[in-house]
């Protein structure tokens, strides 16, 4: 009989996202993505590759890369994790290599652009392969139709923790300007730390490992299962499905968020103050929006939800394609915030009741190959057509082909 949950457990779980939400929001989605952009790299661009790219360029090449490793990574991890009963233990090592890197982000000054990109990539590497690890651990804490609620409180929790870390960046900048950025940065990686200690006191792994073998036959068998998965996928047809789905309609999401604060700042002209005070207010609905979706989502079952909320985010490339003026880009943020944490939410839940519960960290692996893919194909596509246009409008526009399919 497996051990009941506590109800600090579920807290403690949920703090993490708390804890690491600080990273997406003040490094991914708002201070470093705008630093990186337009202090680091210089305004004329790098030669790299035989083009001179320039910095929403270089951004998205840099998401695109640490992605791109995460999806060659998570299902072999998810596959080890699931064999020796270890989703506890990687998850501590990402974390604290996360929280390295991003404290050495404080270090990098304009025209570090090589080091800035290594660093960067690191920190979301070790972020984004920590993300599926916590995200198994959704099936042991609750039975099937309970996850979405419990996702749902998890990305609400999350958006207060990042909406609160970037106020106190905010803050810093208000009181110290710009010699406060950086300093910023390490604020997030001790923020980042501080807060997921809870988990790893007190929330308990309860599978069971299986046989022992050694470090490479684990590793071969990791592999192998990985690609046995995949023959025997269509054993799980509706998961199979809504990863296809998820693969889409994700790709746009990624890249809108990663994009956002370059996109006010390079189309709509907006000063860094006002990009946080944007952002704060889309924590502040998204926190709002998690739950509420996540609500209807219990009431009305996850796929009608889920399509509801993929025809708003039609409505903001529509918008955001005219968009010039600041007061539009605010109603830009609360359109997305309304829908940012409740699809993320109601994703991961709704892929919680597909997903056999003894293979919960390789199938979350598999979730996270589908975004952690789509978060490289989406900043890359994106990437190259702001390249080869000059501007971000079609970058933006082309997101709307992704939301379609999905």
């Amino acid at each position: 009989m497996s051990t009941p949950v506590r109800r600090r457990e579920i807290w403690s779980w949920a703090f993490y996202d708390f804890a690491n939400s600080a990273f997406a929001t003040t490094i991914l989605a708002v201070i470093f993505a705008k630093y990186f952009t337009g202090r680091i790299v210089p305004e004329e661009g790098v030669e790299l590759f035989g083009q001179v790219l320039k910095g929403p360029v270089l951004w998205n090449i840099i998401i695109s890369a640490s992605m791109f490793w995460v999806c060659l990574t998570a299902p072999s991890i998810g596959a080890i994790t699931d064999h020796i009963a270890a989703k506890k233990r990687f998850l501590f090592f990402y974390w604290i290599v996360g929280c390295l890197a991003t404290a050495g982000l404080s270090l990098m000054a304009p025209g570090m652009v090589v080091s800035a990109m290594i660093i960067f990539i690191v920190a979301n590497i070790s972020f984004s392969s920590a993300n599926p690890l916590y995200n198994a651990f959704l099936t042991e804490l609750a039975p099937p139709e309970k996850r979405s609620r419990i996702s749902s409180f998890g990305w609400g929790i999350g958006y207060a923790g990042g909406g609160l870390c970037l106020a106190v960046n905010l803050v810093m900048i208000k009181i110290w300007g710009e010699a406060a950025v950086r300093p910023g940065f390490f604020v997030v990686a001790v923020w980042w730390f501080l807060f997921s200690l809870p988990l790893f006191f007190w929330l308990r792994e309860r599978a069971v490992p299986k046989e022992r073998v050694g470090t490479l036959p684990l590793i071969r068998k990791g592999v192998t299962d990985v690609f046995q998965t995949l023959r025997h996928i269509r054993r799980y047809r509706e998961l199979f499905k809504f990863l296809l789905a998820f693969l889409c309609f994700n790709e746009g999401v990624q890249t809108i968020i990663v994009n956002a604060a370059v996109y006010g700042s390079e189309v709509i002209k907006m000063e860094q103050d006002e990009l946080i005070l944007v952002y704060l207010m889309v924590q502040a609905v998204a926190f709002v929006g998690a739950f509420l979706l996540g609500y209807i989502a219990d009431r009305f079952r996850a796929k009608p939800t889920l399509l509801v909320a993929l025809l708003v985010w039609l409505g903001v490339i529509g918008f955001a394609f005219q968009a010039t003026t600041s007061r539009e880009f605010w109603i830009l943020g609360a359109m997305v915030g309304l829908v940012m944490g409740g699809t993320q939410a109601i994703s991961r839940g709704f892929f919680g009741e597909l997903t056999p519960e003894k293979k919960s960290a390789e199938f979350f692996g598999f979730y996270a190959l589908g975004g952690r893919f789509s978060s490289a194909i989406g900043p890359l596509i994106f990437g190259f057509l702001v390249h080869f246009t000059g501007g971000m409008k079609w970058g933006i526009a082309s997101q709307a082909f992704f939301f379609i399919a999905g």
